[in-house]
């Protein structure tokens, strides 16, 4: 492209006098003009110069690949192409395709069940869908700022309407909306905050999944054909249920990764538990595991009392589970102590130790204590791996003990959430933290005041809260016998001081 004539002394000037405003102005957007045009020829070289690189770097590749599959026998795309079959070459070009409405439709997702408008103007029937989008947003709790587009896909016909022209299709479905979010993220959100449409009776038809492309759409369509069209042919039938009865198994046509293929499973529910239909099923793929499957009473009741029922079965587990070891323990929360310093004080201690040393006045007298203890002591018998839980604390009470349970739930589900459902959790997580951190504050400070006023008139209470304040307990972490050995010992160190009580009472004579 020749641009000589943009050149400074080739370009229009001025001459002397005075010049019109509107020659200047002529002027000046000539030299703009010239200096665009000189940018674009700049700009489309360095784009020819990149071209002639890259197309010799794909040359150097092809040959790189004709000359490996030379040597490997290896098929590529380059052999593909160069071979004569049309149809290879159709399915490669396909695919290309493909990949690519792949990657645009990676942030939108489809919402069916939404009612269509029946205006002549695409522009009207397109901002009625995305009114009815908005609204759908605000009941699952997600913003609208994150909808990017939002149109709906042509209507779908399936039969012909005869009564209208034997040529005009009547769409027997409303057709999906798709909406287009602003990332990855909001997609993933939005799916999963979908589920709550369900407890909503005027959303309940809404579905929210993810945009497949339209060659997908269509193998899911025939696959869905197919199915039903294979389960119409079945022999058998339970409620609105088809299956084929080959005495041995029971099965039917099912879609599993996006291939149709016949699912074994036994159906053990013989009995209706919906009016006169079986509605609920029990379904296993082996007959034997699941047993005594019983309809149980209603759900609730009703005017029409037509209801679900309950069912109940026996399972039966391939391993057999060890049967628990039970030990006793007692309660001592629940002793009847004033009885036991009743009797305590009606026994006759002199006469109990007399001419006794006093080795066997304390074993007599623990006798006598574990009798008291097993009469007025309850016993609950426990399995052997349960372990007791840890005491609240003394200012605790049951709203604590409610909103702890609720902060749990909410990290349990944080852990196990992806990372565009933690963004959402989190926020909830932080705000149940803040509120149990407020409430145990004010809880302590309650209850402190309260020990505070009574410390006087029960000054134990003062100085059990005091003891259970302290981290670290005090105990004996070694002692030195006679003979001057160390002993760390738990058992050891119990010997030493059961000795040494033992001879402070005992003097050589």
């Amino acid at each position: 492209m020749e641009i000589g004539f943009l050149e400074g002394d080739k370009l229009p000037k001025l001459g002397s006098g005075n010049n019109s405003q509107t020659s200047r102005d002529l002027i000046a957007w000539s030299l703009n003009i010239s200096n665009l045009v000189k940018e674009l020829v700049n700009e489309i070289k360095s784009l020819k110069e990149s071209n002639m690189a890259k197309d010799e770097k794909i040359a150097a590749l092809e040959r790189s690949l004709n000359q490996n599959g030379k040597n490997n026998g290896a098929m590529t795309y380059a052999d593909l192409f160069k071979s004569s079959n049309k149809e290879t070459e159709a399915v490669i070009i396909s695919k290309i395709k493909e990949s690519n409405q792949k990657s645009k439709i990676d942030k939108n997702i489809s919402i069916s069940g939404i009612i269509e408008c029946n205006h002549d103007s695409k522009e009207y029937r397109d901002n009625h869908a995305r009114n009815e989008v908005e609204k759908i947003f605000t009941k699952i709790g997600v913003s609208k700022e994150k909808m990017v587009k939002v149109y709906r896909l042509p209507k779908r016909s399936n039969h012909v309407d005869l009564s209208t022209s034997p040529n005009t299709l009547t769409p027997t479905r409303t057709s999906k909306v798709i909406v287009e979010m602003t990332d990855s993220d909001s997609q993933k959100s939005t799916l999963i905050a979908a589920k709550v449409l369900k407890e909503y009776d005027d959303y309940r038809n809404i579905y929210i999944n993810q945009d497949k492309t339209l060659n997908e759409r269509l193998i899911e369509s025939k696959l869905r054909s197919e199915r039903n069209k294979r389960n119409a042919d079945l022999n058998s039938v339970s409620g609105r249920h088809r299956f084929q009865d080959d005495r041995e198994k029971k099965w039917y046509w099912g879609i599993r990764n996006d291939t149709l293929s016949d699912n074994y499973l036994y159906q053990l529910t013989l009995l209706p538990t919906f009016g006169a239909n079986t509605l609920d099923l029990v379904l296993c793929d082996d007959s034997t595991r699941i047993f005594q499957v019983n309809i149980g009473p209603h759900l609730s009741c009703s005017s029409k009392n037509i209801l679900h029922n309950t069912l109940n079965f026996d399972y039966h587990l391939n391993t057999h589970l060890p049967a628990p070891e039970y030990e006793a323990k007692r309660i001592y929360s629940k002793g009847n102590y004033m009885d036991m310093i009743t009797e305590i004080n009606l026994t006759d201690w002199y006469t109990l130790f007399e001419n006794l040393t006093t080795e066997e006045a304390y074993e007599a007298f623990l006798q006598k204590y574990n009798k008291l203890v097993e009469k007025h002591i309850p016993v609950i018998h426990v399995s052997k791996s349960f372990r007791f839980k840890k005491a609240f604390p003394k200012w605790s009470n049951p709203q604590i003990k409610k909103i702890t349970k609720e902060k749990f739930k909410l990290f349990s589900k944080l852990r196990a959430a992806s990372k565009s459902a933690a963004i959402i959790l989190r926020s909830a997580y932080n705000k149940k933290c803040y509120e149990i951190k407020k409430l145990v504050a004010e809880t302590v400070l309650s209850y402190e005041k309260k020990i505070a006023r009574q410390c006087k008139s029960n000054p134990k209470l003062l100085y059990s809260y005091i003891n259970e304040q302290k981290k670290c307990k005090d105990k004996i972490r070694y002692l030195v016998d006679r003979k001057g050995k160390q002993l760390i010992n738990e058992e050891d160190i119990a010997n030493c001081l059961n000795e040494a009580f033992y001879n402070s009472f005992n003097t050589v004579t």
